[in-house]
């Protein structure tokens, strides 16, 4: 790992100390991993993920992009592949994922880099190791120099050096040399190579590694820091190398040069990395990366810590794989966001398909909607039957289609003919492609109307479709379905035609389709034309039909299924029951569509349960089809015969078979048709095709059509005539079918079934609108009485100049009817009796009278109606009055007076009552009318019955002038009779007094000014003057005006009236106009408060004055919502316009204002309300564990936070809260904090949720709004890896790190016992298996003593104590060599024998065995029968055996006590042979029953069994306990056991006991020297021998065989070791071999003389600590034949043996320098 460092100085800021504490800046620099997920969509080619847009991708249901452009997920990258053939990899586009289908390898520092390198900045310490390569930079007499390391390694000096700033020339530095250099070294950075091998590498992750950035300031406050880097890339291709060309790594930046270089700027206190991406050209022979730092190092690292390393580099090649024809997705998402790869889910716009081409003027006009998917047809536009390109679109027809004729996923290979598919262009010959395009259209068109006609667009919106429910449209159907398995071709085509309400059939050599649509009819039959069984009808229960329809659809807004509900009428459920059927809408997304299907189930099972079934003949046969409309006309439904076949044709007319009133009925014509009901002929054309015309006319059995046909019919044809609009009686239409089905029959003949149809059902389902049925039948029909009313009228009329009097009466006709009987009488005279053809008659030439009428239907066989239409008339003839005046009027003129005006009477059709009136009359009462009474109104003396005042034939009449005051007048017509208007007109006249004027007032400087517009005289007198007042009976005039302006000066305070009125000439007044004026101070200052300052609150508001000037302002303050000024507290007077109170309140406020004149006159008070409140919510509360410098012992969490919006007053500080759990409320929660910082750390001493309460105070001590986060402590995952490796009899362990939000105190590891019980859980970690120990590292090794197969498990523990989960790896163990298993024994705590020879003698002492279990501390003195043997009550429990567990105590407590304080337990083991050095070890399983037993363990040997060596072991409490030790010379091994209690309530129970015997041999070998024996000379100090001989040879460590010959009393010859080597001549020794074999001190004596060295013999000392040496092999070394022999002590735990050598002579020799044998000890 390299660092990149710079130099250059550190430094913080300035400025003193004082009492705050130091703070530490929010860590704000954590490293990302990223997941990376390919998922594939369909198969290709589709449009696309919706808009391309996040906002349709979803992880775990969440958009990644909001609506409003944010982001709900961060980091994410995204690419996409719309599944073409050539479609390149992802990763290839701009900002595209790249990690798919990669091959990498990473990099840790495998090449030679310098330990540190800098660029332009770094710096000079003492006694530093530099590397070649280092530059530093020194200002050295104001001049920048730079000096670069040319000594490969090494130390800089105790003190800097006086630089050699002459450019090239070196300076001496401790072990180093500097050069100085001409610039600086700005190209430097840390270099790394790809070599030629690694041409295929497309791209290298460069990761930067920063230990720690941060900055402590002067003040202690640490805070963040930043570090620019770059990234060069050099290329060499061709044996050219370019220049270092700087990469792009900071795609943010806002221009170019930013973008090349990075700044990590922030705070960590730990370990930060960053991965950058550095793309490789497609060719090169070599590529060389340099990563260069622009910020200079530190010059005090304790201060600012910004050290930069390249950690380490990977190479990636990039995949080939494109997944042609394959929609894909790539994401690559900041795994820190999710706790596992997250769900997805993808809103695309599917398969693209072919769909028809019209070309107008070189333009498409079939688009698709890109909102629906619905085709956009043309209006009229016509399909050649060529397609275009394939597009995404919905429409179910045409994925049908493509369904059908696709070769990669559908049934091409099956459909498409050789040719088409070789060169496939979207037509199939095999398909009625015809059809398909028909169903298109209606599945995109517009709602259905009544009339059963399509349009396909919305000509005011532009919208296609219907409507959606929701104020919007959409197609009628569509397609979106996600198919994801195979499926039966046929299931699948019905599912997919049944989402547009298809049929597909075969017919004629081609797949056609048909849909159920609105379509007129293609086909007439009648009893003509069909064989003669006739029609055949059928029907199913009500009973059994659906009243209730339940729809699953797939709900795309909440991406999961959904469910519409669709209920008939109320009384049909009343009826018959909720009767519900559920189905699913096959590729339904929509609720509107789903809802639609809903209701045409409904519909289909309580109206289309009728089914017709007929023969025909080959000439229908051939021409119906499946899905087709046709129209029946059965006499036998119908009651009347009006279908046939044609006799005679052209376009003009048809003549039909039958005779017209006998077998056929037609209604007839006399002479112009003008019946109220509609007649409409139906004729089948030569072309198979139906025509309808609207009828004309119809004499007998000719029919003439309004419009001329296309084409005469031919003879022999059939026709169907209908009639609608009329009556019952009237109507008699033809019954509609839809064809389900044509069989063909023998002879030539055809089998049709057809269902009942009704062309509303289609706006019925979709538009709501009202069913209309059909009125087919008119069977057992009684001619219908005419229907009323019978008009009657009185008309006059002129005949030879005189005016006479007539009836005319009239009745609507009767469908079916032409003759009627008609019967009238006057005065309840004889009955005049006629038949009258026609609806209307008339009686000429009447007197006044009373006149009875009765009119009958009469049928074709003169049967009359069983009613008639009855009525009654009075006939005034000639004696009607006029009419009466209408708009009898007047208007004044100013010049003539009053004149009057009225509507003259004139002879109106059809009564002409008017005909002879003569004249108008006029009076002043409606009385004395006539000519008797000729007395003209005198309006000056009225006189009772003198009231006319005119008599006139013109309709107008001038009155003059009148007085004032209020005169009726009336006016009446008569005529030549002198017969009057039986009513009057009247009209009132007044005239009144002057208008009221309209006054208005205003302030004008210190006058007050009133001004009003003339009033109106329009039918009034003049006016005179007006007149002012404050009174207002206006006693006190204050003036007469003639103008209207009035003005004065303000002599009021307060509100004041003045009153205005008109005087006209005549004296006459007017009301007085009330106006009003108030002079006051003030008002409506706009008051405005705030807590803007965050410790007061701040009013400001507007200088006002009223009507004259305000002085000052008076304020004041209360609680909010109530009060008035006088309840305000703390007022103040201030001559400004601002104010301020200090806040001693927690709740609203209210303030007070109100403005004082110079007077003292208050103005209006105003206040304004203040809403007070407590601090908000902190946001973007984060948790992070960390480890303290002591990570082993502990963990942190650290939690920050946003800071809480201020509330009214300042924050203050924050409260940090906490209890362990999820629930616990934030009043119950433990206050652990109050800080003013937004972080805090605390330890990490829980295990579970811990919930965390943050919550902001204000100045004055109010809480804002707790906000809680939780941290959660998980056990620690698996180790990520698990290895082994076998070496001899060890077993090499390594793992990685398990993950874990806390620190990994150690690591336990276990081995599994047995085979069948796993340690697979944190459970089963914990309760089975052996310990093998903890480790702290990622390394351990076992040793096996017994060859086979292991199984080890690992399970982290981190620093809460949480045990992670377990993972395992097994390991086969040969038997390992140089070892002896002896034997391996478990007892059966009983007396056994084993294999071999061997037994063991088990003896016990308050010890209990059952089932090779042992039971200890037993009383087995005590009889426990009483326990065993009860009644079964609850005093006297049974039990099955002694150890059974008592119910009583909850089936805790074993039976076996109270027991004894004490016990023993002895195995004597006889192995049957003496045993050489062997390991014997005692393996004891055991758990605590009750209470707790103390354990301690003892191991004896012994030859004979009665003399035995004790090597006892330690006291414990461990149930599970193994204990040891190494004998040698044995037969016997005695396992020994003492166990101790107190209390009587301790019981141990003993599961297993092994015993195992164990050698394992080890070798030693070397070299050594034998010499002959010397005599030197020794002196002794104490307890150190010092020994003088020539030339001794000997070196430190040596053994050596001393015979002290004189001198010394005590220690004798032996072995001696050497200490000290002094000279060649002079050595120490201080240590012998005693007895026992233990090195032993010199024993302390003051002595000299002489000892022979090398007495008998060399001495070796091996290196291994040897129990028993079983063999020893000498060697003599040279080239002289010698002899070896050795000489030894076989005695436990040998630490020396001698070799001597001979010649072949037989004399001991020996050399005196080098070595002369050599030699291996093989033992235990």
């Amino acid at each position: 790992m390299a660092q990149i460092i710079g130099s250059g100085g550190g430094g913080g800021k300035g400025g003193g100390g004082g009492g705050r504490t130091p703070t530490t800046e929010a860590d704000s620099l954590d490293s990302k991993s990223y997941a990376s997920v390919l998922d594939l969509i369909s198969e290709g080619e589709i449009e696309g993920v919706k808009d391309g847009s996040l906002q349709n991708v979803f992880l775990n249901n969440t958009p990644i992009e909001n609506s409003d452009g944010t982001y709900n997920f961060q980091n994410v990258q995204y690419g996409f592949r719309e599944g073409t053939t050539d479609q390149t990899i992802i990763g290839s586009g701009t900002d595209e994922p790249k990690s798919f289908d990669i091959t990498q390898s990473t990099v840790q520092a495998a090449e030679s880099l310098p330990a540190e390198v800098v660029n332009n900045t770094g710096y000079w310490k003492k006694e530093y190791n530099f590397s070649a390569g280092v530059f530093i930079k020194k200002t050295i007499s104001d001049v920048v120099q730079y000096f670069e390391c040319t000594t490969d390694g090494g130390s800089s000096g105790e003190s800097e050096p006086s630089w050699n700033t002459t450019v090239g020339g070196t300076t001496s530095d401790g072990d180093l040399v500097w050069t100085c250099l001409a610039s600086d070294p700005n190209t430097v950075g840390v270099v790394r190579t790809v070599s030629t091998s690694s041409a295929s590498v497309n791209v290298i992750f460069v990761v930067i590694k920063i230990p720690a950035l941060q900055h402590i300031e002067d003040d202690g406050d640490i805070v963040g820091t930043s570090v620019k880097i770059k990234i060069q890339l050099q290329i060499t291709e061709g044996g050219v190398t370019s220049g270092w060309v700087d990469q792009i790594i900071n795609t943010g930046g806002e221009t170019d040069a930013d973008k090349k270089i990075d700044t990590i700027t922030g705070r960590t206190g730990d370990e930060y990395k960053k991965q950058y991406s550095v793309d490789l050209p497609l060719s090169y022979t070599e590529a060389k990366i340099k990563v260069i730092r622009l910020t200079d190092n530190s010059s005090d690292l304790t201060r600012v810590q910004n050290q930069t390393y390249w950690d380490f580099f990977t190479k990636v090649t990039w995949g080939t794989r494109t997944y042609p024809n394959c929609a894909l997705v790539g994401l690559r998402i900041d795994a820190q966001q999710f706790s596992s790869i997250p769900t997805r889910a993808y809103l695309v716009r599917g398969t693209k398909i072919r769909i028809p081409s019209i070309v107008v003027g070189g333009t498409e006009q079939v688009t698709v909607d890109q909102t629906t998917g619905a085709i956009i047809y043309p209006q009229n536009g016509v399909w050649s039957g060529t397609f275009q390109a394939a597009v995404w679109c919905a429409d179910p027809a045409w994925c049908l289609w493509d369904l059908l004729t696709s070769q990669r996923y559908g049934l091409g290979d099956h459909v498409l003919t050789p040719s088409e598919k070789s060169s496939f262009d979207g037509n199939a010959e095999r398909l009625s492609k015809f059809d398909f395009f028909a169903a298109s259209k209606y599945c995109s068109a517009l709602n259905t109307r009544s009339s059963g006609t399509t349009n396909d667009y919305h000509a005011t919106t532009g919208k296609h479709g219907i409507s959606d429910g929701f104020g919007g449209f959409e197609p009628r159907f569509s397609c979106n379905v996600y198919i994801q398995g195979r499926a039966e071709a046929f299931d699948l085509i019905n599912s997919m035609a049944a989402i547009f309400m298809g049929m597909p059939y075969w017919s004629s050599g081609s797949l056609a389709v048909t849909q159920d649509k609105p379509q007129s009819s293609s086909y007439l039959f009648t009893l003509a034309n069909i064989t003669s069984e006739g029609f055949n009808y059928s029907g199913s229960s009500q009973r059994t039909r659906a009243t209730v329809v339940v729809v699953k659809y797939f709900d795309k807004n909440l991406r999961s299924f959904a469910y519409e509900k669709v209920s008939a009428e109320d009384e049909i459920i009343n009826k018959y029951g909720a009767i519900t059927k559920n189905i699913e809408a096959f590729a339904c997304t929509s609720r509107s569509q789903a809802k639609r299907v809903a209701k045409w189930l409904l519909y289909t099972e309580e109206n289309e349960t009728e089914v017709v079934t007929f023969t025909c003949s080959l000439e229908a046969g051939v021409v119906v089809r499946p899905g087709q409309v046709i129209d029946i006309a059965d006499p036998l439904k119908a009651g009347l015969r009006r279908g046939g076949r044609i006799t005679a044709s052209s376009t003009a007319q048809i003549t039909v078979d039958g005779t017209a009133g006998v077998d056929t009925d037609l209604p007839q014509d006399s002479g112009s048709y003008s019946s109220g009901y509609v007649r409409t002929i139906h004729v089948l054309l030569p072309d198979g095709t139906v025509e309808s015309r609207a009828v004309n006319n119809i004499q007998g059995n000719i029919i003439v059509p309004q419009q001329a046909f296309s084409v005469a019919p031919n003879v022999n044809s059939v026709w169907v005539l209908e009639t609608s609009g009329g009556t019952s009686a009237e109507n008699l239409q033809t019954t509609q079918w839809r064809v389900v089905s044509v069989e063909e029959q023998d002879e030539l003949e055809y089998k049709v079934s057809a269902l009942s149809y009704n062309a509303s059902k289609y706006a019925n389902v979709e538009a709501g609108e009202t069913l209309t049925t059909r009125d087919f039948s008119n069977l057992n029909e009684i001619p219908a009485a005419p229907t009323g009313p019978l008009t009657i009228i009185q008309q006059l009329y002129k005949q030879a100049d005189q005016v006479k009097a007539k009836i005319v009466f009239s009745w609507k006709t009767v469908l079916g009817v032409s003759k009627y009987e008609v019967r009238w009488r006057k005065a309840n005279g004889s009955w005049r009796v006629y038949t009258q053809l026609g609806n209307n008659d008339e009686i000429p030439d009447i007197t006044a009278g009373s006149f009875e009428f009765k009119i009958y239907s009469l049928n074709a066989t003169g049967v009359p109606s069983s009613t008639a239409l009855h009525a009654y008339y009075s006939a005034t003839g000639k004696s009607t009055p006029p009419s009466d005046i209408a708009n009898f009027a007047y208007s004044i003129d100013s010049s003539i007076g009053i004149v009057f005006t009225w509507d003259k009477l004139v002879a109106v059709y059809p009564s002409f009552n008017d005909l002879d009136v003569v004249g108008y009359e006029i009076r002043t009462t409606d009385a004395n009318w006539g000519l008797s009474n000729n007395a003209y109104y005198n309006p000056t003396t009225p006189v009772a019955g003198e009231n006319l005042i005119a008599r006139v034939t013109a309709n107008s009449y001038n009155l003059g002038f009148i007085s004032l005051g209020s005169q009726g007048y009336y006016i009446k017509a008569y005529d030549s009779q002198d017969v009057y208007s039986t009513n009057s007109s009247s009209l009132n006249i007044a005239v009144g007094v002057p208008n009221t004027p309209s006054p208005s007032i205003s302030f004008e400087g210190s006058n007050v000014v009133i001004t009003w517009e003339q009033v109106s005289t329009v039918g009034k007198y003049a006016i005179s003057h007006y007149e002012v007042s404050k009174d207002a009976n206006f006693g006190t005039i204050l003036e007469k005006l003639d103008t209207t302006v009035y003005k004065r000066e303000v002599d009021f305070i307060g509100s004041q009236n003045f009153y205005v009125r008109a005087v006209d000439i005549g004296g006459n007044v007017s009301e007085g106009a009330i106006v009003s004026i108030t002079n006051i101070a003030a008002d409506e200052y706009g008051l405005e408060a705030a807590y803007s300052s965050g410790t007061s609150v701040d009013l400001k508001w507007n200088a006002k004055d009223g009507s004259t000037p305000t002085f000052s302002y008076e304020l004041g303050h209360g609680p909010a919502n109530q009060g008035t000024f006088a309840d305000a507290v703390g007022k103040q007077q201030v001559k400004g316009t601002t104010l301020s109170f200090i806040v001693d309140w927690t709740t609203d406020r209210r303030f007070f204002i109100r403005a004082i004149d110079a007077q003292g006159n208050y103005g209006d008070a105003e206040h304004v309300d203040l809403s007070f409140t407590t601090p908000g919510g902190v946001s973007s509360v984060t948790t992070t564990f960390k480890s303290d410098s002591d990570a082993l012992l502990k963990s942190e969490i650290e939690i920050s936070w946003n800071a809480a919006t201020r509330g009214s007053l300042n924050i203050e500080e924050y409260e940090i809260r906490k209890n362990l759990g999820n629930t616990t409320s934030f009043a119950a929660a433990t206050v652990i904090a109050t800080i003013k910082a937004l972080v805090i750390t605390t330890e990490v001493d829980w295990e579970g949720v811990q919930k965390f309460w943050i919550v902001a105070k204000d100045i004055n001590g109010n809480y804002g709004v707790p906000i809680s986060t939780t941290a959660t402590v998980t056990h620690p995952g698996q180790v990520s890896k698990f290895n082994q490796e076998v070496i001899d009899n060890n077993v090499l362990l390594n793992w990685g790190e398990a993950a874990s939000n806390l620190p990994i105190l150690y690591y336990n590891i276990k081995k599994q016992t047995n085979p069948n019980l796993p340690l697979d859980t944190i459970t089963n970690f914990g309760s089975r298996g052996s310990e093998i120990g903890t480790k702290q590292g990622l390394f351990t090794t076992v040793f096996e003593t017994i060859g086979g197969t292991y199984t080890y498990w690992i399970a982290a523990v981190d620093s809460a104590n949480n045990t992670g989960t377990p993972k395992s790896v097994s390991a086969t163990v040969n038997q390992p060599p140089d070892y002896v298993l002896r034997t391996n024994l478990d007892s059966t705590f009983n007396n056994q024998s084993f294999a071999g020879g061997g037994s063991t003698t088990v003896s016990k002492t308050n010890a209990f065995a059952e089932s090779d279990t042992l039971y200890v501390n037993v009383d087995t003195g005590r009889q426990y029968q009483e326990h065993f043997i009860g009644t079964g009550s609850a005093n006297s429990p049974q039990f099955p055996n002694w150890n059974s567990y008592e119910v009583a105590v909850g089936g805790q407590r074993a039976y076996g006590l109270p027991s004894a304080t004490s016990g023993s337990y002895q195995e004597i083991l006889d192995y049957g042979a003496v045993l050489a050095g062997t390991k014997a070890i005692g393996t004891m399983t055991a758990i605590h029953e009750a209470g707790s037993t103390t354990i301690t363990p003892s191991i004896s040997t012994s030859l004979d069994s009665t003399n035995w060596t004790d090597y006892p072991g330690s006291v414990t409490t461990s149930g599970d306990n193994s204990y040891s030790t190494f004998g040698t010379n044995f037969r016997y091994v005695k396992f020994n056991y003492a166990f101790g209690s107190s209390g009587n309530d301790d019981l141990l129970k003993i599961t297993g006991f092994n015993m195992r015997l164990e050698a394992k041999q080890k070798t030693d070998s070397g070299n050594g020297l034998v010499q002959t024996e010397r005599t030197a000379t020794y002196t002794q100090s104490g307890t150190e021998i010092v020994i003088t001989q020539a030339n001794h040879g000997y070196t430190l460590g040596d053994g050596i065989a001393l015979n002290f010959t004189s001198g010394r009393s005590t220690d004798g010859q032996g072995f001696y070791k050497i200490s000290n080597i002094q000279s060649t001549s002079i050595f120490k020794v201080n240590q012998y071999l005693s007895t026992g074999n233990v090195w032993t001190t010199i024993s302390s004596a003051n002595n000299t003389g002489n000892v022979t060295l090398d007495h008998g013999g060399g001495t070796v000392l091996p290196s291994i600590e040897f129990v028993d040496i079983a063999a020893i092999i000498v060697t003599p070394s040279g080239t002289s034949a010698r002899i070896a022999i050795y000489d030894f002590l076989d005695a436990p735990n040998p630490k020396a043996f001698k070799v001597l050598l001979y010649n072949t002579s037989g004399t001991k020799v020996g050399d005196g320098t080098g070595t002369n044998f050599s030699w291996t000890a093989r033992g235990n």
